[in-house]
């Protein structure tokens, strides 16, 4: 038996690659680690003498080995990062490793940004510091591009925002005009207009006030986002508030609402949530059968990474093709002397729900009820 597996072992032996070098398990490994290393690495004493490099490092700072075993570490730093380096060294006495955004000098001159890692070992008797180089230049030149592009886009927004609030504001000011003349002239002038004349004044005094409300709405998408901290919300808290405020619509229109599911409480942009919540609900009311006093459903449920929210009505429904469009601005499913509205509602509610890190979608079968579902990450 031992004359077989002295033979398998040694056609085993003959079957071994060529090309290829032999080592053993003990040191040799760790030195071809070090060597092979696609990660540049320098040793030096405690004395910042650079007593060892691999391959890597060579490349990296364009020094022949020689060379670089002749240097101090401090030699490969920039005059900026000297102080820095001796800050690091201090730490290092404290930790056993640490990671430093630093920058190096190659012989050409060129200066490239670097993560070092420096870990403390002992070979023999001698205490080293092993650091483990990796060249971010252009993980840092992209960090760069994208805060000025994140500046850019913050300033344009900033912009946009003044626009809409400015040119919103003083637009209003000219309708709130004609809606106070319109309404004097129609009221006092009633004999010396006519039914025609006044009829005509009506339509004017309509269409300023649509106007109006279109601007306000269009103002408030504006607004949505500025808040900066977010609060404690507790679900059946917040609807009987939004109960309250819509106490006078709710009686007229002879609502029904139910809360179902989980009392949640979370945090969230609390003033933009009611948003979402209001207009929701009163598109349900507003999108009620004829002679059908709406019921709307509210249910709510914590999921792994989100919670969840549903709100049904029982009202007059939304074909499938129209899905996608109501999100969007300035969409509308009805002629204005059918339902009133501006178009803009649902798409506040989109920006809300994607503030909140959430997606917000549909499911409805026309003729009998519509249920909106969206999700808030936690």
């Amino acid at each position: 038996m031992k004359e077989v597996s002295k033979k398998n072992t040694s056609n085993k032996r003959s079957e071994l690659p060529t090309d290829f070098q032999q080592i053993n398990g003990d040191g040799d490994i760790y030195e071809q680690m070090f060597k092979y290393s696609v990660i540049s690495i320098i040793i030096h004493d405690m004395e910042m003498n650079i007593i060892n490099v691999n391959d890597s490092a060579v490349d990296q700072f364009g020094y022949s080995y020689e060379e670089l075993l002749a240097k101090s570490i401090f030699e490969l730093h920039t005059p900026e990062e000297l102080d820095h380096s001796v800050e690091v060294l201090n730490e290092m006495r404290q930790k056993e490793k640490l990671s430093v955004e630093t920058s190096f000098k190659r012989k050409d001159g060129s200066v490239f940004a670097a993560e070092a890692t420096p870990c403390k070992f002992i070979i023999g008797d001698k205490p080293v510091i092993h650091v483990f180089i990796k060249d971010i230049t252009a993980r840092k030149k992209a960090e760069r591009e994208l805060e000025a592009y994140i500046k850019e886009i913050s300033n344009k927004n900033k912009e946009l925002e003044q626009f809409t609030y400015i040119t919103s504001h003083d637009l209003q000011e000219p309708l709130n005009s004609i809606i106070g003349w319109s309404s004097l002239l129609r009221k006092n002038e009633f004999e010396k207009l006519g039914e025609i004349g006044t009829q005509s004044i009506e339509i004017i005094e309509k269409s300023a006030v649509r106007m109006k409300n279109f601007i306000t709405s269009l103002l408030e998408y504006s607004k949505l986002g500025r808040e900066k901290e977010k609060s404690e919300v507790q679900v059946s808290e917040l609807l009987n508030n939004l109960e309250l405020d819509l106490s006078d619509l709710i009686q007229k229109e002879k609502v029904t609402l139910h809360f179902l599911g989980k009392d949640i409480k979370f945090k969230a942009y609390e003033s933009s949530l009611i948003q979402l919540f209001q207009n929701i609900i009163v598109n349900a009311i507003k999108y009620k059968k004829e002679n059908v006093p709406p019921v709307i459903e509210i249910k709510a449920e914590e999921l792994p990474e989100m919670y969840q929210f549903s709100i049904s009505d029982n009202g007059i429904g939304i074909a499938e093709e129209h899905y996608g469009k109501i999100f969007e601005i300035f969409q509308r499913l009805h002629t204005r002397d059918k339902i009133e509205g501006t178009g803009i509602g649902l798409s506040h509610c989109k920006k809300i729900v994607n503030m909140h890190g959430g997606t917000i979608w549909v499911e409805s079968e026309v003729s009998k009820g519509t249920t909106f579902y969206f999700t808030l990450s936690k």
